[in-house]
């Protein structure tokens, strides 16, 4: 969202959808990322002849799911960032204001 678009939002609903897409980020990082990590890293660690059974796809496909996953949570956090930046300028002015009087 635009940033001037996000700053006309009120402030109680950024709070709202910052609380809401931390909930998404927890949710996601329990539910995806980190199994999806963890199943490659299994994968990968593999010894021996146990080794030799595991195709070169097979580690790709699961290295594409973690990148994506990945992505996914970089593209919501830069998206809390734009929320965090704007409420901090609202609570800032708002301060600001507070002062004057």
């Amino acid at each position: 969202m635009d940033q001037k678009k996000l700053d006309e939002v009120p402030l109680l609903d950024r709070f709202a959808e910052v609380e809401r897409m931390t909930r998404e980020a927890i949710d996601h990082w329990e539910n995806n990322f980190a199994p999806k990590t963890h199943a490659l890293y299994r994968i990968v660690r593999r010894r021996g002849a146990r080794a030799d059974e595991i195709e070169d796809s097979t580690v790709r496909n699961h290295a594409r799911e973690v990148m994506q996953s990945y992505e996914f949570g970089m593209k919501l956090f830069q998206k809390m960032d734009e929320y965090f930046l704007s409420i901090n300028k609202s609570v800032e002015q708002i301060i600001q204001e507070a002062d004057l009087t």
